[in-house]
């Protein structure tokens, strides 16, 4: 099973709507075959931005691999509800480890 590396990058948080470091945190006890590093400390291999709105105001660092974004109660601009979110994401990440 190969590990995916997953760079995270949170919004300011101005106005959240969803709770991103909570969301961060369920999403390391789940995904066991997932390494979550800050964008900014590490290489990696997909980009997940977390902003806590669907104003998605997060900046986006220079990277030019596969990107999830979460924006209040949407990934990847698809409304999810709140209880599937983690599902989606990981299903996210399943999908670019196929390739």
């Amino acid at each position: 099973m190969k590990l995916l590396r997953v760079g995270v990058k949170f919004c300011g948080n101005c106005n959240p709507h969803l709770d991103c470091p909570k969301l961060l945190e369920k999403l390391i006890q789940k995904a066991k075959d997932v390494h979550f590093v800050y964008w900014f400390q590490a290489s990696f291999d997909v980009l997940l931005i977390l902003s806590g709105c669907p104003v998605d105001c997060a900046s986006r660092p220079d990277f030019n691999g596969p990107t999830v974004v979460v924006s209040g109660k949407m990934v990847d601009r698809v409304p999810v509800p709140e209880n599937l979110l983690l599902d989606h994401i990981l299903g996210a990440f399943e999908r670019l480890k196929e390739g």
